[in-house]
């Protein structure tokens, strides 16, 4: 059996690592790249194998537990696909934004903007488009992986060259005195609105996220592909070593 470290550590760094370069690369902001290595790396510890099949698999009943099977509720052998994909398609989506979520709140105070935060939303439409393509390069699953991975990475780099040039503008506004020519927001309130929306969404995220993390550390099942998927599980399994999980 492969060792923990290069199952569940160096496996994960591979994606962490250049994630966190283009960060700090397109942004010129090392804090920026650093943070996004170190989250993706703790995100990738929850993992999205129960709802991937986004509804096509009929025996998911017989699969482990999802990290939001609490809220979403477990696949039962008489559900039809509409409802299947539903709930599939959820937790894709909220595995998503646990992926980019806490990780897109650092970077929108950064200066980066909002859309890394809210970006994650869309796994569910990627996976449930992605299972459908058969194409020379990739097929199905495969096909859903390698879409998501671009789509992470492309507003990453697109919000990351944001965060750049409007840094340069505000440092250097005689160089760029067009930046000058840009509109205010068209009132206080607006701007405090929507900050409260942004940080009151992230607020309820977190209670969900960690509701969610201390579910999933506590179910007992003989399944050995959950151990160690979230730091939690990790610790709750050494403190328990008969429980299997």
């Amino acid at each position: 059996m492969v060792g923990y470290v290069p199952a569940h550590v160096t496996s994960r760094l591979i994606m962490a690592v250049p994630t966190g370069l283009v960060v700090w690369l397109g942004s010129q902001n090392y804090r920026a790249g650093l943070v996004v290595c170190l989250m993706t790396w703790f995100s990738l510890y929850v993992g999205w194998g129960s709802y991937m099949s986004v509804g096509d698999d009929i025996t998911g009943y017989n699969s482990r537990s999802g990290v939001f099977d609490w809220a979403l509720g477990r696949q039962m052998q008489n559900w039809s696909y509409p409802r299947r994909v539903v709930r599939d398609y959820t937790g894709m989506s909220l595995r998503g934004l646990v992926w980019t979520t806490p990780q897109g709140y650092v970077l929108y105070h950064l200066g980066l903007g909002w859309c890394p935060s809210a970006s994650g939303a869309l796994m569910g439409l990627v996976y449930f488009a992605g299972n459908h393509g058969n194409v020379t390069l990739c097929h199905h699953s495969a096909c859903s992986e390698y879409l998501w991975g671009f789509w992470v990475w492309l507003v990453l780099l697109t919000s990351s060259l944001y965060g750049a040039v409007t840094r340069a503008r505000a440092s250097y506004p005689d160089v760029h005195p067009e930046s000058s020519l840009v509109p205010p927001p068209s009132s206080k309130l607006d701007s405090t609105f929507s900050k409260v929306v942004f940080e009151l969404f992230h607020l309820v995220f977190g209670l969900i996220l960690g509701c969610s993390i201390c579910y999933y550390a506590l179910v007992e099942q003989n399944d050995l592909k959950n151990k160690g998927q979230t730091f939690l599980e990790e610790l709750y399994c050494k403190l328990s070593p008969a429980t299997n999980t």
